[in-house]
């Protein structure tokens, strides 16, 4: 079996999701006491891992540099909060705190980048930066748990849009 970028979009939400719907009732502690808690993190990691693989694998079908650039700084970020939440599963306490606001920020950066060109109409599948960059802000807001289920929610948006009736419904518009 191969993978594909929606599959690894579907992958994501649906990690994102498990992560939310534990950690939503649960308080993961600063240093694991519980199995739930690296439960939480290896859920965390895995669906980071996801998520960064879709995006590298939408960098590489961008239509132009800037759109690539885009994916890749965003993709890049998700490599970075992967490496982080892999190390704190790892060590059962919170590890390599500026690593993981390195991968935030750069999340941030290329989610912006993307939701410009979206606006511009440069961006492949349409509208996928506007929906990772509101799942983003929601999960800000929103903070752990609900916060991740947003995540959860721009990433079956994503997968969504991979589908191939919807790539090319907006081309079937256009020739009217």
């Amino acid at each position: 079996m191969f993978v594909t970028t929606r599959r690894a979009a579907l992958v994501a939400g649906t990690l994102f999701a498990v992560t939310a719907a534990v950690d939503i009732p649960y308080t993961q502690s600063e240093v694991f006491t519980s199995a739930l808690d690296y439960i939480l993190e290896a859920a965390f990691a895995l669906s980071l891992a996801a998520g960064s693989a879709a995006l590298w694998m939408l960098s590489r079908r961008a239509p132009d540099r800037v759109a690539r650039a885009g994916w890749a700084v965003a993709g890049s970020g998700a490599g970075l909060v992967t490496v982080s939440a892999a190390a704190t599963f790892a060590s059962g306490r919170n590890v390599l705190g500026p690593v993981f606001t390195l991968g935030l920020l750069l999340l941030v950066v290329g989610y912006v980048t993307l939701t410009v060109l979206d606006l511009r109409r440069r961006v492949t599948p349409r509208f996928a930066g506007m929906a990772l960059s509101a799942s983003m802000v929601a999960m800000i807001l929103l903070g752990e748990g609900f916060g991740v289920a947003a995540w959860s929610a721009g990433w079956f948006a994503v997968a969504a849009l991979l589908q191939p009736s919807a790539v090319r419904a907006p081309e079937a518009l256009v020739r009217g």
